[in-house]
């Protein structure tokens, strides 16, 4: 049986070095642990020499970030880097 187009598409690798917070986090310092994720949604984490974890999230609906009780959206992300004293 073969597949449709959307699970073939669903199936697809994305690096972390292509997504939207990679750039932004390793200017700020973070590692990504997260190397590579699978499908239309996907999480990637991050890690800061001094502890802070963010993970990020990309999927059909938005793209967010997450670090303890802080969160925002993609666009925010670089803001909450800089007032974190993470560079950028």
């Amino acid at each position: 049986m073969d597949k449709t187009t959307f699970e073939r598409a669903n199936e697809r690798v994305h690096p972390v070095e292509k997504q939207w917070h990679y750039p932004i986090l390793v200017a700020a310092g973070f590692v990504p642990k997260t190397r590579e994720a699978v499908g239309f949604v996907r999480k990637y984490d991050y890690e800061h020499p001094d502890g802070r974890v963010v993970t990020c999230h990309t999927g059909i609906n938005c793209d967010y970030w997450q670090s303890g009780d802080k969160r925002g959206y993609w666009g925010e992300l670089e803001s909450w880097c800089k007032s974190q004293g993470s560079g950028v």
